[in-house]
């Protein structure tokens, strides 16, 4: 079962952490799946794997609003959006078939490897 323990202050946590999650994401546009996995493994005691999948739920709606809001401003570029979606969508695939298949240890580094170099990038740039 998951959220064990005090059931209500880590609900009433994971509600504080959602809420903190979508203003990162609204404000910097990026953010959403750094921030939901670690809290879902975390406060909601998911496996890794389980954090990452879910993590993908939570995100959509939170990028569909993110995408609408920065459309209605004008500052989102449709046309490349589309063209790069298409690649995106076929990665997205194929990372969800090798997320059964890869042990949750090498997940894991693959997706801390990934923010350690995304905050790195960040710095410098």
């Amino acid at each position: 079962m998951y959220l064990k323990g005090k059931d209500g202050l880590k609900r009433l946590g994971m509600v504080v952490a959602g809420l903190m999650i979508g203003a990162v994401n609204g404000l910097l546009g990026a953010g959403g799946g750094m921030l939901t996995v670690p809290v879902l493994s975390s406060l909601g005691g998911l496996s890794t794997k389980k954090s990452h999948a879910t993590a993908i739920g939570i995100i959509l709606p939170l990028t569909v609003v993110s995408a609408i809001m920065y459309t209605i401003r004008g500052i989102y570029h449709v046309r490349l959006g589309l063209i790069s979606a298409s690649g995106i969508t076929v990665g997205g695939l194929i990372g969800a078939v090798l997320l059964n298949r890869i042990p949750k240890n090498i997940t894991s580094l693959i997706f801390y490897t990934l923010m350690i170099a995304a905050g790195i990038k960040m710095i410098i740039a």
